[in-house]
């Protein structure tokens, strides 16, 4: 019932904070970009090693959480590992990406689209 009660609670913060409008004095101004995706972004980046500056970690509006079997195979874009199916969740620009898994011998390479601000989940087999 606690797990219950945590995810309800997450979900509704989550909800209250997508999108919507900023109001600064007289101005109402929609949210772009929230504050907590920034966070999440960036700190998911950081994770990897991956130094950006604050305006390229912004082109990164997209989510896509992965499943594969077999699972945890590394993810690459580009030779840059950036994170493992399974557990991780990716932060991608919109558009098309080339994604390769890895998983010991096991090399597969997909190319997915995403469009700006949808968060995506996909199974891969093979």
């Amino acid at each position: 019932m606690k797990k219950i009660k945590k995810f309800l609670a997450i979900t509704a913060i989550i909800l209250f904070n997508c999108g919507g409008n900023k109001t600064e004095g007289n101005k109402s101004t929609p949210i772009l970009y929230d504050d907590w995706y920034f966070t999440e972004a960036k700190a998911y980046f950081i994770k990897l090693g991956i130094h950006l500056s604050d305006k390229k970690i912004r082109e990164y509006r997209s989510t896509l959480f992965i499943e594969t079997i077999p699972p945890e195979c590394d993810i690459l874009i580009d030779t840059i590992f950036i994170g493992k199916s399974n557990i991780n969740k990716l932060f991608l620009k919109p558009g098309k990406t080339k994604l390769v898994f890895k998983k010991g011998d096991l090399k597969k390479e997909e190319i997915i689209e995403v469009k700006e601000g949808d968060n995506y989940s996909k199974l891969f087999s093979w």
